[in-house]
This record gives structure tokens, C-alpha cells and sequence, in this order.
């Protein structure tokens, strides 16, 4: 999945949190913590941003995931989202705890789909996925614009992961009109 479905997802999740257990803010706070969830689907993804400073390049490499780094560990973001919740004393940061934790392990589910993520991380790096990973490749010397520009328009559409973010998105967008 990539970002739009991420903050779709990550919207959702939070806007279903405060639904099931019929959590009352005000405007202000509501749309926080909506918002926040929104950012916390994909915040894990801001790893790219450690791949560049640490290889100093657009270049992509075939031979390096970004969900093989910690970010993408769902046991860190349980206990983050737990830890908040814990130590929390009002109910607004105990909600803020638990969409750290929900949003994050949404964004790990939708990549389990096809990219695996690490689930029982640090016991094991392994990957699980449910379909399996048909890896884009980098071509040799190539740029991260022509990189995203094949893997969007070529290669993703091809894709089962790519259908079901687009549902998610419409889904996200009925929500949204609906609700504002």
C-alpha cells in the first residue's frame, strides 16, 4: 500500500475507534485525534527519509527494504501506543495512546497483504505476507522520480494490493462527506 491508502486507512481506524466506544470530544479534539490517526497510518513509511541519509541517494537499491528497518515493528508501536495509554491521565491521551497503537498496526497489516512485514520482530526478521511479494525492481542508475513513475503507472496497477487501497480510499471518502 502506499501513502493515500496509509492516511485512508489511518483516518478510518480512528474514526472507527471513536465510533465503537462512543468517545465525545469536542470539535477541536476530535479532529485531532482524527488527524492524528491519519498521520500515525503512515508515519512508519518516514523510514525512506533514514534510507536517504544513510545511503546519501535517490538511487534505489533492489537489495535493501525500508520494512526490514525497526520502524516497521509492530511490537515498538505496541508498546508506544501502550506506554501513552498507561501513563495517560484523561481519557483524551489514554485515545491518543490507542490510535498510535491502531493506526500504526494498520499500516502493517495493509502491508502484510503483499510486502510482509516483520511480526514477530526482534525474535525473528522474517517477513510474513499473505500472497506474496513480486518485487519492483530498480532499474540500474535510476532516479527516484523514474522509479516511482514506473512503479505507479506500470507496475502497481497490476497489483491486488492496488484494488484494495482504492477501495479503502473511497471507503475513506464516503466517511469523510458524509461526516463534514
Amino acid at each position: 500500500m502506499i501513502l493515500p491508502g496509509h492516511l485512508a486507512l489511518g483516518y478510518l481506524v480512528t474514526y472507527g475507534l471513536l465510533k465503537l466506544f462512543h468517545l465525545e470530544f469536542s470539535v477541536a479534539d476530535t479532529n485531532f485525534i482524527l488527524l492524528f490517526g491519519t498521520i500515525f497510518g503512515a508515519i512508519v513509511d518516514l523510514d525512506f527519509l533514514s534510507y536517504f541519509l544513510k545511503n546519501r541517494t535517490l538511487k534505489m537499491r533492489n537489495d535493501i527494504s525500508h520494512r526490514d528497518q525497526i520502524s516497521h515493528a509492530p511490537l515498538l508501536w505496541l508498546i508506544i501506543g501502550l506506554l501513552i495509554f498507561f501513563f495517560a491521565d484523561d481519557v483524551f491521551t489514554k485515545v491518543i495512546g490507542l490510535t498510535v497503537w491502531i493506526s500504526t498496526w494498520s499500516h502493517f497489516a495493509f502491508d502484510s497483504f503483499e510486502h510482509g512485514i516483520m511480526w514477530r520482530y526482534p525474535f525473528s526478521k522474517k517477513r510474513y505476507n499473505l500472497w506474496g511479494d513480486k518485487p519492483f525492481i530498480a532499474r540500474k542508475k535510476e532516479g527516484l522520480i523514474g522509479y516511482y513513475y514506473r512503479f505507479f503507472f506500470h507496475y502497481y496497477p497490476t497489483r491486488k494490493t492496488f484494488w484494495i487501497e482504492l477501495l479503502v480510499v473511497v471507503v475513506f471518502l464516503l466517511v469523510w462527506f458524509k461526516v463534514f
